[in-house]
């Protein structure tokens, strides 16, 4: 290393010289070969040169390790720039709201309680199918539902089912609603993922405008340094690197499931 040092330092002001004394047309291809002199130089000596880069969670490095902050900010110095309780809240809840949404609408192994669990829109408000009525097992491949005691619910129960992602095809019987439980086929399967990559998606959304608000909130901060709004917006970045990391591996867990056969 002190030889590449002093080669380069020699090198340097001997160029250094000519170029006071030299015509700017002619300085220039001086100022060429002195670069070529340098680059020589380090592949003479085969050197690395290392750069301190830090690293992000993205789609392309998702599960690496992500680094924090290189500047430690104290809460109150963030939230003298922003409101970080605002911004985590709706990163945690998108995530949450994320897993929630497939544990609930997009599983193999259906269960009564999987049916319960469907939003259903009546007259008296948006109620859980499991507020209206029960749902029993009749069979491995049958389930019912007995609406005889709230009739009124009969068509809005058939509709939520319908639009719902549980691929069942519900047959009525006056109030009671049959629903049979067919094999699951490679193309529901692959079905099913695609509907956690997009659920995936748009918690990633709802984050990444969490993020982009944050940050242009600590661009208009006039009232203090601009390194710490530098220091805001890295912890603002990490804040999401971790969020997003966590929906990806929920995604990729969720998806792994669906398609293992």
């Amino acid at each position: 290393m002190f030889k590449l040092s002093y080669s380069l330092a020699r090198s340097t002001c001997y160029l250094s010289n000519i170029l006071k004394h030299t015509p700017i047309c002619f300085s220039r291809s001086i100022a060429l070969c002195s670069r070529l002199i340098i680059k020589q130089s380090f592949l003479e000596t085969k050197t690395p040169l290392v750069l301190s880069v830090q690293k992000y969670s993205t789609k392309k490095s998702k599960g690496k390790q992500i680094q924090k902050p290189k500047v430690q900010l104290t809460k109150e110095e963030i939230d003298d720039v922003i409101n970080s309780g605002e911004l985590i809240k709706i990163m945690k809840d998108a995530v949450e709201h994320f897993r929630q949404d497939l544990n609930d609408n997009l599983n193999l192994r259906l269960t009564p309680s999987t049916f319960e669990q469907i939003n259903v829109k009546t007259q008296d408000g948006p109620m859980k199918l499991g507020e209206i009525a029960q749902v029993d097992v009749k069979s491995p491949n049958m389930f019912l539902i007995d609406l005889i005691n709230s009739p009124d619910y009969v068509k809005p129960v058939l509709a939520a089912i319908s639009k719902s992602n549980l691929s069942v095809n519900p047959q009525l019987d006056k109030t009671t609603i049959y629903l049979p439980i067919a094999k699951v086929t490679r193309e529901h399967r692959e079905s099913m993922a695609k509907s956690v990559k997009l659920k995936c998606e748009q918690a990633l959304k709802k984050m990444r405008d969490a993020e982009g608000k944050a940050m242009r909130k600590a661009k208009d901060a006039k009232h203090v340094s601009k390194d710490l709004i530098f220091g805001v917006n890295d912890w603002i970045k990490y804040q999401f690197d971790v969020y997003s990391q966590e929906a990806h591996n929920i995604r990729d867990s969720k998806t792994k499931e669906i398609l293992q056969e």
